[in-house]
């Protein structure tokens, strides 16, 4: 199941052209396409946990196609910001990590465990809080 999962991708075009298209702006928008996805279907997750534990090659290419296209955008975009003096001395590929780490972590605790003290906290709001704590991390705002 997780094989034939691992081989589908979100469709970020529409978040590309709709609104506008700063760094933040587009991360924002393709987190929220992302975790709300998860929402929809949380058992995918649950089920790349389980295979990750297990050393599986399907969870592995599943890592690759669900979250590559964040660390994709991050890297590039951070490389970008770069060149325009922003984001100096900020390692991409870590803080590629560093953000899906949180963005995980965020759906583990309202999607997966429904953890009480997020409750009145909705999946938007935590997108909205999260990628402004990164941009704020990383030096772009």
């Amino acid at each position: 199941m997780l094989s034939a999962i691992a081989c589908k991708r979100e469709n970020y075009v529409d978040v590309v052209v709709r609104g506008p298209d700063d760094f933040g702006g587009m991360l924002a928008r393709m987190t929220l396409m992302y975790v709300e996805s998860v929402a929809r279907d949380p058992d995918y997750l649950r089920m790349e946990l389980h295979a990750a534990l297990e050393g599986s090659q399907a969870a592995r290419q599943f890592f690759e196609n669900r979250w590559r296209p964040f660390a994709d955008y991050i890297e590039f975009g951070l490389g970008e910001l770069r060149k325009e003096g922003h984001a100096a001395g900020v390692d991409a590929r870590v803080a590629a990590l560093m953000f899906q780490g949180m963005v995980r972590e965020a759906l583990y605790a309202k999607i997966i465990y429904q953890a009480d003290r997020f409750r009145e906290h909705s999946l938007a709001d935590l997108v909205k809080y999260l990628v402004a704590m990164f941009l704020r991390a990383v030096g772009v705002i």
